[in-house]
């Protein structure tokens, strides 16, 4: 078992000694074991058999969503991490262009040409109120939000 106090996504301390686990079993029921873990993505406790709590310390339930993320974040990292490489010889973050950058994504912070980060609408959080604005974002950042949007 885990240290039973831990931090939530927003950095409060909560402590799961008290806290059973929350994924659904069939139409109406709840696991009810022994919480392992709260999902940094969802923030639901669970336990050792609906989730996984990472050697860094990453915790995450087996819901559709919160396992989606975890691919999502991990196949970012690495897009991320191939649009700096790019940048630092002053491409356009797309692997295959090799366009002069003009735009910084918003999300991803990397540098693409016109034709690879462009405006588009996007609803953030401004003071707990969905706010529409226009950002830079790249095809990739853009396709995520759906992802990212649901709870």
């Amino acid at each position: 078992m885990l240290n039973p106090l831990i931090a939530d996504m927003l950095g409060k301390v909560i402590d799961i000694s008290s806290k059973t686990c929350e994924f659904k079993n069939g139409l109406f029921g709840r696991c009810g074991a022994e919480a392992a873990g709260l999902c940094q993505y969802c923030g639901r406790p669970f336990c050792a058999k609906h989730g996984v709590v990472l050697d860094d310390d990453q915790q995450v339930c087996n819901r559709k969503v919160c396992l989606a993320k975890r691919m999502d974040l991990l196949r970012h990292l690495e897009y991320k991490a191939a649009a700096e490489e790019l940048n630092e010889a002053g491409v356009c973050g797309l692997p295959g262009c090799n366009a002069q950058i003009g735009a910084q994504c918003t999300r991803c912070q990397a540098y693409f040409c016109p034709r690879h980060a462009f405006g588009r609408e996007e609803l953030v959080l401004e003071n707990r109120v969905r706010v529409r604005r226009m950002a830079s974002l790249c095809k990739h950042c853009a396709d995520r939000r759906p992802l990212w949007a649901q709870r």
